[in-house]
């Protein structure tokens, strides 16, 4: 009995210790491979920052700069961008103070008077557009009022010289495209005025004018005439050269109401507005 008792006893002792080595070894193998999968998510983490910090482009960092007013990000572009990263963000928060970042002294005043331009086309004094010393600014700053101030060319004579002759250019490319003329682009004495002038023609349709007469619908419509009819009155004159040629009524097919149309009196010679021959 008692022989029996031991043998149990053993048995069970052999079986408890067998169980808890398995359970050790199973912990320390879990907890170990916890340890190594910790490591190798920071190792992983670790090489997502540093490649993160690669692989950013210039156009992220321009951007991450822009929206935190923050030239951190400025600093990490490629050698020689940071003054015009820097510039980018000033001239967009409209903040003089941020220019004062910019290492080069040209590049630090060209900005300081961007933000100056910025101000002076907002007023109405074109006469502060001279204040301006860097050059583009300057003459866009002066385009920029010719623009919206001035449709006729006498008031470009109270400037001088190259003033009045920039201004004189704008004016006629604002009256050219207005009118659609063509013939006015080559009055501009500036060249890349005179250029975009002639684009920009090509690229405007021309008035609608669906009776092809040479007049447009909205023209027809001011006179009176008829948009789908060439010769509203059926005289055999054109709406366009009773009123730009012969000046007769294009309403009214005898307009001296002689008893002779406008076009037999053209046709044979006669003045259709009275006595006499053409």
């Amino acid at each position: 009995m008692k022989k029996r008792l031991l043998i149990i006893f053993v048995t069970v002792g052999f079986v408890s210790f067998i169980i808890f080595v398995v359970v050790f070894l199973s912990h320390n193998k879990t907890k170990k491979d916890n340890v190594q999968s910790n490591i190798t998510n920071v190792q992983s983490d670790k090489t997502n920052i540093e490649t993160e910090k690669k692989e950013i482009d210039d156009y992220h960092l321009i951007k991450n700069a822009l929206k935190t007013k923050n030239d951190i990000y400025c600093k990490r572009l490629k050698e020689g961008n940071y003054d015009q990263c820097v510039y980018s963000v000033a001239v967009y928060h409209k903040d003089s103070d941020f220019c004062q970042k910019i290492n080069d002294p040209n590049l630090k005043k060209e900005c300081l008077e961007n933000l100056e331009f910025e101000k002076i086309i907002t007023g109405s004094d074109v006469n502060e557009c001279f204040n301006l010393e860097v050059d583009k600014f300057r003459k866009q700053c002066l385009k920029d009022f010719f623009v919206k101030y001035y449709n006729d060319i006498d008031k470009c004579k109270k400037f001088t010289d190259d003033t009045r002759e920039f201004c004189e250019s704008v004016v006629y490319r604002n009256i050219a495209i207005s009118k659609h003329n063509e013939e006015m682009c080559y009055k501009i004495t500036d060249n890349n005025i005179k250029d975009n002038c002639l684009s920009e023609l090509k690229k405007i349709k021309p008035p609608l004018d669906n009776d092809g007469d040479g007049l447009s619908d909205s023209e027809e419509l001011s006179y009176g005439t008829d948009p789908f009819s060439k010769d509203t009155d059926n005289d055999g004159l054109s709406d366009k050269e009773e009123l730009k040629t012969y000046h007769t009524n294009p309403r009214n097919k005898d307009t001296d109401g002689d008893g002779y149309s406008d076009g037999d009196e053209v046709k044979n010679g006669f003045n259709p507005l009275g006595e006499g021959k053409l």
